[in-house]
């Protein structure tokens, strides 16, 4: 089965030697190249990555990437099974009885999503 995971990134990273996992630079058509996949050839939207943010590697893959399962790593961010980065057979055999992969609950020291968010940024927002 063709399974690829994007890893959206903006700066250079230590890569996971699994091989599902794609670099994939977001924002290429405003950066300076890292020499991973760039999010700005075929039909795209890096332009718009200051906005956008990881939407436009998404994007980007959505027009440009033909496979079975497809997901992508929220800037580096990964899935773990356990104690370990989730593989390429694990992924799999998860999707066979589910749709999608979601993290698990974030604890924000009891407050609700609202209260961390104004915690961390303008409340009015």
């Amino acid at each position: 089965m063709d399974t690829q995971v994007f890893v959206c990134t903006h700066k250079l990273f230590h890569q996971p030697e699994e091989s599902m996992y794609h670099p994939l630079q977001v924002g290429h058509a405003l950066h300076e190249d890292l020499g991973y996949e760039t999010d700005d050839v075929g039909e795209n939207i890096s332009k718009k990555n200051d906005t956008f943010c990881e939407l436009t590697g998404l994007y980007w893959i959505w027009k440009n990437v033909a496979c079975d399962i497809v997901g992508i790593s929220h800037y580096r961010r990964y899935f773990f099974q356990g104690d370990h980065l989730i593989t390429k057979p694990e992924v799999e055999e998860l999707l066979r009885d589910h749709d999608v992969i979601l993290s698990g609950v974030q604890l924000n020291n009891g407050k609700s999503v609202l209260e961390d968010y104004a915690f961390h940024h303008n409340r009015e927002d």
